[in-house]
């Protein structure tokens, strides 16, 4: 899974440089949106993971990461519906240990978002 890495100015362009070189890559876009979140830009970010998503919409690095942001933005009802897509999408994944630990972690998310 793609993880908020990108906390400089080099690491941010080098992931929109990638997005410009690859605008049809799902990985790209998804990089990006985690080095905007990192940034804390969580409007831009949600732009991206929604753009990744529309590429794949079972991609669950991007589902996950448009959850996290849109929770930060305030966005509660769109964070609601990539949360509980995203559980969905563990359902299937590979490595249902990784799964069941992701799962337990979104669920939290769920359950501050419906207080």
């Amino acid at each position: 899974m793609a993880k908020p890495i990108a906390t400089t100015k080099d690491t941010l362009e080098e992931y929109r440089a990638a997005v410009a070189a690859k605008p049809n890559s799902v990985e790209a876009q998804t990089n990006l949106g985690w080095g905007l979140y990192g940034k804390g830009q969580y409007e831009e970010a949600i732009k991206q993971f929604d753009k990744a998503v529309a590429m794949n919409a079972q991609h669950l690095d991007a589902n996950y990461g448009l959850g996290l942001a849109c929770k930060k933005a305030g966005n509660k009802a769109q964070a609601i519906s990539a949360f509980e897509k995203t559980i969905n999408l563990l359902a299937v994944a590979e490595d249902q240990a990784r799964a069941q630990l992701m799962k337990r972690i979104i669920q939290n998310h769920l359950s501050d978002l419906r207080k």
